[in-house]
């Protein structure tokens, strides 16, 4: 479930619409979120843009295409993976 840069629904490929459930969906997500709106960071940007600066929980969607390099290897997965460890080097840094 996601919403576009104009505060649209827009959902990922498929033949997927708006219905009761996505309603529900958005209401529990909302609920549960509420509590934390002060300490929560939306944005959009590439992952290796992000600066994390203190003990956090960070979600990262990469893309649904697959992009392999010369050995087969997923190359978004393998930079993701490239950026965790180097974060977590940081964050070991600032405890």
């Amino acid at each position: 479930m996601r919403f576009n840069g104009s505060g649209l629904f827009n959902q990922s490929w498929g033949k997927r619409q708006w219905n009761e459930s996505t309603d529900k969906k958005v209401n529990d997500f909302i609920t549960n979120v509420r509590p934390y709106k002060d300490k929560i960071i939306f944005t959009s940007k590439n992952f290796s843009d992000v600066k994390i600066t203190k003990p956090s929980m960070v979600y990262i969607d990469p893309p649904y295409s697959s992009v392999e390099d010369e050995n087969g290897n997923m190359i978004y997965i393998l930079t993701i993976i490239r950026f965790l460890r180097r974060e977590i080097k940081n964050l070991e840094r600032l405890l």
